[in-house]
This record gives structure tokens, C-alpha cells and sequence, in this order.
């Protein structure tokens, strides 16, 4: 007895790896720069109220890469005041008892959010 529904079933399967390369990983990873994007805003410093306003994020490599950047600072000469403060060994932060010397990358690699977008990565690829 022959089997009917192949034909259909790969395409199925093909459509459904298809949704996951394109649509389910690009939303995944926007959510993820995004709650990022937030706890890197909570850890930077109040002082700097141009930094926390110009907090920016976006996909970028067709989707496959997400940033999140400070577009405050910016002059002709290239000089960027949110690498300066990540960077700056000499920095402390005095305004606000939760601000963090390496903010932004904290916001990415410290475990205490790792959790977080653990969750969200299971959230965004069931089925």
C-alpha cells in the first residue's frame, strides 16, 4: 500500500524550518536585545541623563545579529561618551548606588539575567 501525504509533509516540515530560521529567531533575539537593552538602562548612571535617553538597539545581518548601543557622545572626531564611561577604569559612578561600571555588557553577561533569556528563548521556539 502506497503512502500518501509525503509530498505535503515535506513541505510542511520546510515551511516550519523556515519560520523558525526567519521569524521565530529574529523575534527571539529582539526580545533578548531588548530586556537587555532594560537592564543595561537600569545600570547606567543617572549623571549621564544624554547616555540613558540615546540607549538604542537593532537587528542587524539580515536579522541574525542583535546590538544595543548609546548613541550619545558622538562627535567628528568619533569620540562615543558611553564607550568612554564602559571603558573608563577611573569612573565611579556617583548618583545612583546601582550604577555599574561595565553596564552594558553586564546587561548581556551577568547570571543573574542569564534566567531570563533562557526563558525567553524556550518561549519563542515552542511549538
Amino acid at each position: 500500500m502506497p503512502v500518501k501525504g509525503v509530498a505535503q509533509l515535506k513541505r510542511s516540515v520546510g515551511n516550519w524550518v523556515a519560520q523558525i530560521e526567519g521569524k521565530h529567531t529574529e523575534k527571539v533575539l529582539l526580545t533578548i536585545i531588548m530586556t537587555a537593552a532594560g537592564y543595561a538602562k537600569l545600570e547606567t548612571p543617572v549623571d549621564t541623563a544624554a547616555l540613558i535617553n540615546s540607549l538604542d538597539y537593532r537587528l542587524i545581518n539580515d536579522g541574525k545579529t542583535g546590538v544595543v548601543f548609546y548613541g550619545a557622545g558622538f562627535t567628528p572626531n568619533g569620540f562615543n561618551y558611553g564607550l568612554f564611561l564602559h571603558n573608563n577604569v577611573d569612573w565611579k559612578p556617583v548618583k545612583k548606588k546601582d550604577a555599574k561600571h561595565h553596564f552594558l555588557s553586564d546587561a548581556f553577561e551577568s547570571s543573574s539575567y542569564q534566567s531570563d533569556y533562557q526563558r525567553i528563548i524556550v518561549n519563542g521556539y515552542k511549538l
